[in-house]
């Protein structure tokens, strides 16, 4: 089995993330500091190299011996024991005269002719097993003669080995501190995180109430907060579909006991009337369950609808002029005045034809069983599309009825799932999801859908306004 890649903590990307950048400062400053300390140590050492060239040069003669000119050292043993004495470093020095033939001091030391001529020149070289650095001096005035002067190199390297100690180990030092420090800060402003992937590892699926944390820092916080919305809004959603099925479960237990009681009825009695009478009940109900079962699946629909609805431009004239076209039997067996307003000038929006024909077919049939009052006359239902004169503002479909409306508190609940008005309650005709289903369409149309009085008279009003196309 191949074993699944871990990928790091949030803690160690942090630390990675600081430690590395700053190690890498680090170690780029302490090279500068060296190579500056060695640059400064360096020239100290050469400047006394180039001080003792000096003495020596000082003390260098010309002689006439034997009818030839010499030069000649003027310096005792004892002078030249002072001279070169160094308790650290061995010093060497040698006297060349101009054709850079030796004449004193130690033989063997490197003579840089050509380097010196207008300059001391400095090198490095080993001499008898051991690194020196040395110096050459051209002394042009008379008489002319090269100095050589060479010290080793034990105690600068020495001194910048002890630089490197004293300077760069309490810098480790203080950067592990520093790193454990860090890792503490991060690992406790980091421990609300770990506690949330705990709690959340470690929690009942059923467990849906919020997370006490306390977290110190505000991303983190955030991040609580927004997970306890989610619980909170999972929570709701659970409920209601909790609630959503109990009543499922209770509006088609109704019609399906109603059909069994009024099958077994028609069983008992023989009389053909009373089958007659029982099989029209029956086919009566069964038309009530198939319209519950109907509008379920239209919000099991909207449901899964809500990131895939695609707006086009519809013309709305012609959906809603189809859709009256369609209930005109209908109301014309009820004896309801169905008509309509405003739908022969073209009107396009932006919408779901689908949608758009559910909220028509919704609003005009809940019209047709709620909203008509036959005590007086003939009942009216309009339906109106209305524009304005501005071409941004929204277009309203509008279903009109003249029943016996409802109060501001009515309108707030008809718009809730199951919810029922009284004459609807008494009558048990309908099941109360028709207007949450027009209210769930417009909303994944982005319109908006409400309920308002009868401008004309009394009755009441279902619009929905759209987005112009």
């Amino acid at each position: 089995m191949i074993e699944q890649f871990r990928f790091p903590s949030f803690k160690t990307k942090i630390l990675q993330h600081v430690f590395i950048p700053l190690a890498i400062t680090w170690i780029l400053g302490a090279a500068t500091t060296m190579m500056v300390a060695s640059y400064f140590v360096q020239k100290a050492h050469d400047r006394s190299l180039l001080d003792d060239a000096y003495l020596i040069s000082s003390r260098v003669l010309e002689i006439d011996e034997y009818n030839e000119r010499k030069i000649k050292l003027n310096l005792t043993s004892q002078d030249l024991s002072t001279v070169l004495f160094d308790p650290v470093e061995s010093i060497y020095f040698a006297i060349y005269d101009p054709d850079g033939k030796w004449v004193a001091g130690h033989g063997g030391l490197t003579l840089q002719l050509k380097e010196a001529e207008k300059k001391p020149a400095f090198t490095e070289y080993n001499y008898q097993g051991k690194s020196l650095r040395s110096i050459t001096l051209h002394h042009q005035t008379d008489p002319d003669f090269y100095v050589v002067m060479a010290q080793t190199t034990t105690g600068r390297d020495s001194m910048l080995e002890n630089l490197l100690y004293i300077s760069i180990l309490p810098q480790i030092f203080i950067l592990l501190l520093l790193l454990l420090w860090l890792r503490k800060m991060i690992r406790d402003d980091l421990q609300p995180l770990s506690d949330l992937e705990d709690n959340m590892r470690h929690r009942d699926s059923n467990n849906l109430n919020p997370l006490n944390l306390d977290a110190k820092v505000s991303d983190i916080q955030k991040l609580g907060n927004s997970f306890n919305s989610l619980m909170s809004r999972i929570q709701e959603q659970v409920k209601a579909q909790r609630e959503f099925s109990g009543n499922i479960a209770h509006e088609m237990r109704t019609p399906l006991a109603g059909i069994r009681a009024l099958a077994e009825y028609g069983v008992k009695n023989q009389s053909p009337e009373v089958m007659k009478d029982q099989l029209v009940a029956i086919l009566g109900t069964q038309d009530k369950a198939s319209r519950l079962i109907d509008q379920l699946i239209a919000l099991a629909l909207a449901d899964e609808a809500r990131n895939s609805v695609v707006l086009e431009t519809i013309a709305l004239d012609e959906v809603a002029r189809d859709t009256l076209i369609r209930f005109l039997p209908r109301a014309d067996a009820m004896g309801i005045d169905l008509g309509g307003m405003g739908l022969d000038a073209p009107c396009n929006i932006k919408a779901h034809r689908p949608l758009l024909e559910g909220i028509l077919n919704n609003l005009i049939d809940n019209a047709m069983r709620h909203g008509c009052d036959f005590s007086n006359q003939k009942p009216n239902i309009t339906v109106a599309i209305v524009k304005t004169i501005y071409a941004n503002e929204p277009i309203q479909l509008r279903v009109i009825d003249e029943g016996s409306g409802l109060s501001n508190e009515q309108k707030q609940q008809a718009l809730a799932r199951w919810s029922k008005g009284k004459k609807t309650a008494e009558s048990s005709n309908g099941s109360g999801l028709g207007l949450s289903i027009v209210s769930e369409y417009a909303r994944l149309m982005n319109a908006q859908f409400s309920l308002e009085d009868n401008p004309q008279s009394k009755g009441l009003m279902a619009c929905v306004r759209f987005l112009p196309a």
